[in-house]
């Protein structure tokens, strides 16, 4: 349920930065994207080094093609 009202969350955030919202609420949201924004390329980031990781471990492992 969460991960289905992921899109819907986030259009409402982005709907908070509209100029007629008060400015402490644009505030808000706006670190809210930010935030979740660097979490998430964070995320991203860290599971690409695993993978790789992973695959070079594979690589080198015992009966491995490149081994």
């Amino acid at each position: 349920m969460l991960t289905a009202s992921g899109m819907e969350a986030s259009k409402t955030l982005i709907s908070l930065l509209d100029p007629s919202v008060p400015q402490a609420v644009r505030l808000g949201a706006t670190r809210t994207i930010l935030e979740f924004g660097i979490k998430l390329r964070d995320s991203a980031e860290l599971s690409e080094r695993i993978a790789a990781l992973e695959a070079q471990l594979a690589a080198t492992k015992p009966g491995s093609a490149e081994a």
